[in-house]
């Protein structure tokens, strides 16, 4: 049910009541079949609602609309001092047919004609008031739907910003092997169409299970070593047995590139080593690289590493840790995440 269809069920309610309360208490106070006047005093209460009601009619179809849809403040209120004017003049013209019980059985010490005035301001003013309370309700739904595309928005620019940062350097790779080794770019040319195929089926997701993140780690590893020698020492554990959670997809994926990019040496033994583990409900990611004196890596890392923090803030708001330490030659991205993406 849309917001205006709640907001209208609502009036319908209210008048629906206001015109059965006389009316079951009348049907209370008198036996049937006993003649009487009190039909009378029932048609006198109906009727003094209905000029109530056609001026909740006026107001809400012709007048709020100045103010809700058009935002012309100014106009919508001479608008409504108009109406209760005439409201006011038309009650005392006709105060005879709408009055709501004879004079000398009303009690009260304002005239029938002032409470029908205020009554009428009191109908106006809730009828606003729940306007604008369903049009903030309305807004704020708005700007809800607008924040969650703009998040989904920036999650596929990211996620594709990455991709093919990451196929650029892979594509680099098999170009050095080549003429030096045509076995193992053939090799390389299948695990990089078992990676073009993991993004053509998951690449259109802002997440994947765990274990399919892992399977395209143990491939592009698989297709970096081929480019290195014993002297790059690779390592990657994770547990036996992967839990079933979501995690945003090719995310760690642009750490270990960071690291085969900017952590082994030609001239000196380098290391990189990764490790994935399950403590609790929080995952625990480390990605652990040599760092050669002849490459200098900023602590705030490249642009991987940049769209990365942006993912995880907007997936996992606060709930997330991300430290990078440069550090005696050691540089070393950890990853604390919870299992479930909060998206905020």
């Amino acid at each position: 049910m849309t917001l205006k269809k709640r907001e209208n069920l609502v009036y319908l309610i209210v008048w629906v009541t206001w015109f059965l309360i006389p009316t079951i208490k009348w049907i209370l106070e008198n036996t049937p079949g006993v003649p009487g006047d009190n039909w009378n005093e029932l048609s006198r209460q109906l009727l003094s609602i209905v000029p109530l009601f056609i001026l909740f009619l006026i107001h809400n179809f012709l007048i709020l609309p100045i103010l809700i849809k058009r935002g012309k403040t100014g106009k919508y209120f001479l608008f409504c001092w108009l109406l209760l004017t005439a409201f006011s003049i038309s009650l005392f013209a006709f105060h005879k047919r709408i009055e709501p019980l004879e004079k000398e059985s009303y009690n009260n010490p304002f005239p029938p004609e002032v409470v029908m005035i205020l009554t009428g301001m009191l109908v106006v003013g809730g009828n606003l008031a729940n306007a604008l309370g369903f049009k903030h309700i309305q807004e704020e739904q708005c700007i809800k739907d607008l924040e969650r595309e703009k998040r989904e928005a920036q999650l596929k620019y990211l996620k594709y910003q990455i991709s093919p940062h990451f196929f650029m350097n892979t594509l680099n790779n098999i170009h050095a092997l080549v003429d030096i080794a045509p076995g193992e770019a053939k090799e390389s040319i299948l695990n990089l169409s078992g990676l073009m195929r993991y993004l053509l089926y998951e690449g259109d997701k802002s997440t994947i299970p765990l274990k399919k993140e892992i399977d395209l780690l143990n491939q592009y590893i698989s297709l970096m070593k081929l480019r290195f020698d014993d002297s790059v020492k690779v390592s990657f554990t994770y547990p036996e047995v992967i839990p079933k959670m979501e995690v945003p997809v090719l995310l760690f994926i642009s750490f270990v590139e960071n690291a085969f990019k900017h952590g082994v040496s030609y001239k000196h033994e380098s290391f990189i080593d990764i490790s994935l583990d399950y403590q609790g409900d929080r995952l625990l990611f480390s990605c652990r690289n040599s760092c050669p004196e002849e490459k200098s890596i900023d602590e705030g890392g490249g642009i991987g590493i940049t769209n990365s923090r942006r993912r995880l803030a907007l997936m996992y708001g606060d709930d997330y840790k991300m430290d990078i330490i440069n550090r005696d030659n050691i540089y070393t991205v950890s990853v604390d995440l919870p299992s479930a993406i909060k998206q905020v």
